[in-house]
This record gives structure tokens, C-alpha cells and sequence, in this order.
């Protein structure tokens, strides 16, 4: 997959696609003793969109954001945020 690939999939509203247009992440089988390269190679071939998916029923969205913030930090902070409203 090329880098502007990549551009395109990233761009696209997984409010525009049909749950059963996207692959299910819960069916996928990755062997744990494979490389990291493998693995990767693996999980982008079988989603076709490695961010737009569904893991059973629901639909899911990867995105990431330009942060100086870890991503265990910034999901404490989100669930502390949503455990106090």
C-alpha cells in the first residue's frame, strides 16, 4: 500500500460505508510469533482500510492526532473525563 493510498483511506467517513462493507477485525487470526513487518502486512491486507472497520457489530474509526501526549495518558484522561460527567 502506497503512502497516498494511505492519504485516501484516512480521509474516508466510515459514516458513508455500510457495516457489511467493512472487514471484521474479530475474525482476523494473527500468530504472535510473527515480525512486526508480517503482522502489519497481514492486518492491512485483511482490513483493506486499516482505518475503517468493524470489530462484531460495531464500526470502528482510527485516527491520530500530532501529540506530545502518550496514547495510555490520553485514554486515562478520556475515561476519567467520561466516568465524571
Amino acid at each position: 500500500m502506497t503512502s497516498q493510498e494511505l492519504v485516501e483511506l484516512r480521509s474516508i467517513d466510515i459514516s458513508t460505508i455500510a457495516k457489511s462493507d467493512l472487514a471484521d477485525i474479530s475474525t482476523l487470526a494473527i500468530d504472535a510469533n510473527e515480525n512486526v513487518e508480517s503482522k502489519i502486512n497481514k492486518i492491512t491486507l485483511f482490513l483493506k482500510n486499516p482505518y475503517c472497520f468493524k470489530c462484531d457489530d460495531t464500526k470502528i474509526q482510527i485516527r491520530f492526532v500530532d501529540s506530545d501526549t502518550a496514547l495510555d495518558e490520553t485514554l486515562i484522561n478520556h475515561f476519567i473525563g467520561v466516568k465524571n460527567r
